[in-house]
């Protein structure tokens, strides 16, 4: 009996962008010898006509039609839901870098913060130990 795979999720940006990039839109490639949404559903609008009109005529070929018109729009549904499995992992990859780039300026304030808090403990114990008649010019 085969083992079954463990699937992992995707907890990075990174890697959401790397499944994105590198798994589904090569797969999408695939699925109708390159061709985007927009020109698989172009096609299979017109498919879909001819078939519609091939059908009212009676010819011979109207159910072949109809087959090339239902897999056409299968492929439309498949690019369709990936494309937008793929968008919605690079937004999340998006979102991922601002909070990469959040977390740095974070990281940079606190350290300035720091720098100031001990500049201000330096001038108040300077100012506690320098006499008060000592006149600075």
């Amino acid at each position: 009996m085969p083992r079954r795979q463990r699937r992992q999720g995707l907890t990075t940006g990174k890697q959401a962008e790397c499944y994105a990039n590198e798994y589904i839109a090569l797969h999408l490639r695939d699925v109708n010898d390159g061709k985007t949404y927009s020109e698989t559903s172009s096609e299979s609008r017109e498919a879909r006509s001819a078939a519609e009109s091939a059908e009212e005529a009676g010819e011979a070929d109207a159910a072949a039609l109809a087959e090339t018109a239902a897999e056409l729009d299968g492929k439309v549904q498949t690019l369709f839901r990936g494309e937008s499995l793929r968008g919605l992992l690079l937004t999340s990859y998006g979102f991922s870098e601002f909070g990469r780039k959040a977390d740095q300026a974070a990281t940079v304030s606190f350290l300035v913060a720091l720098v100031l808090l001990l500049a201000s403990v330096a001038g108040s114990i300077h100012a506690f130990r320098t006499p008060k008649n000592v006149v600075v010019e």
